[in-house]
């Protein structure tokens, strides 16, 4: 399992072990969302205005969207390849 921290680490919780460790960099504020994409990436949204896309796998930074302009506070999946995203700018972006 995954989780966004507010020192803008995303962390693994390995639940059969109580484990925990960073998994992921890259944000300069909290990590206010996550979203699965596929079993090979997920996206993050934070407090930093960007959204980031990583691999699953080895947690390496595939792509940085940063046109918002506010905290992102929610990504939607809409389809395999389309990403919408929600920020305290007021604007839903289409990615």
């Amino acid at each position: 399992m995954i989780a966004g921290a507010a020192n803008g680490n995303i962390l693994y919780y390995n639940l059969s072990s109580d484990a925990v460790s960073i998994f992921s960099t890259g944000h300069t504020g909290s990590v206010k969302c996550l979203k699965r994409i596929d079993s090979g990436r997920y996206a993050s949204g934070s407090a930093d205005r960007t959204i980031k896309i990583w691999n699953s796998i080895t947690g390496n930074l595939i792509r940085n969207l940063a046109n918002h302009t506010g905290p992102v506070n929610c990504l939607e999946l809409l389809t395999p390849n389309r990403l919408a995203s929600d920020s305290d700018d007021g604007t839903i972006r289409y990615w």
